[in-house]
């Protein structure tokens, strides 16, 4: 990897922290399910079940 893929990559990390810092209770949920972890419910897809292991309940509003 070249400095400036690694330079573009933590660019890319640091504005997605800081957008996540800023989202709503709604627009964290609404990022989960668009990713595939959580569905319409506010249930954990497959791949992600183990996740409510650890994790609070997450009731979507």
């Amino acid at each position: 990897m070249t400095d400036k893929e690694y330079e573009w990559m933590m660019d890319v990390a640091n504005k997605s922290a800081e957008r996540a810092k800023n989202a709503t209770k709604e627009e964290a949920l609404a990022h989960l399910m668009s990713c595939g972890i959580l569905d319409k419910d506010g249930n954990y897809t497959e791949p992600y079940k183990h996740l409510a292991m650890v994790v609070k309940e997450i009731k979507p509003s």
